[in-house]
């Protein structure tokens, strides 16, 4: 519920979370042993949903007092260097138990970017919540950007017109009834 990317989720760390405020500051990756920038090399400050809060608030008895790292190996109790370990140990057998089709982890992020886009988010919001620009999420998501938009969008221009320059005179193709 955030549409990091893995190398930025498993390079999160306790006081990159600002509770009161519920924002996550993402600025680094792990990647190959090898922590560094966000692949945009900006850092940015994520609103956190109620689910993404819960969710942390459960991972804190497990890792809160340990290297300051939110996720961990539980097998290990080690950082993780990249992301293959969760990938091959809790993500690919979760999918299969669940009979689901395999996809990469990755694609969680664009489950999360749909649903903000289903739920109304105001697409330029969802891009800075995922680090990109404007442009990238209207370029991956414009069906749905579009679908869950339909004849609402011409609603509201007949709707501030109304407001703002009256009722317009004469046939409008509306029923006179």
């Amino acid at each position: 519920f955030v549409g990091a990317r893995p190398s930025e989720q498993i390079a999160f760390r306790w006081d990159d979370i600002a509770w009161k405020v519920k924002m996550l500051r993402i600025e680094r990756a792990k990647v190959l042993q090898e922590e560094k920038g966000t692949k945009t090399s900006q850092a940015r400050d994520h609103e956190l949903t109620g689910r993404a809060l819960l969710y942390l608030e459960r991972q804190r008895e497990h890792t809160q007092l340990a290297k300051g790292l939110v996720f961990m190996d539980p097998v290990t109790g080690k950082p993780y260097n990249d992301e293959k370990p969760f990938r091959e140990r809790y993500w690919r057998p979760t999918l299969t138990a669940l009979k689901m089709r395999y996809r990469e982890p990755y694609q969680m992020r664009h489950t999360y970017a749909t649903m903000a886009i289903m739920a109304e988010a105001n697409p330029v919001w969802v891009a800075r919540q995922m680090g990109n620009s404007p442009r990238v999420v209207f370029k991956h998501y414009a069906r749905w950007i579009e679908r869950m938009d339909r004849s609402r969008q011409l609603a509201k221009l007949d709707d501030y017109l109304g407001q703002n320059w009256g009722k317009p005179e004469g046939n409008t193709g509306e029923s006179q009834g």
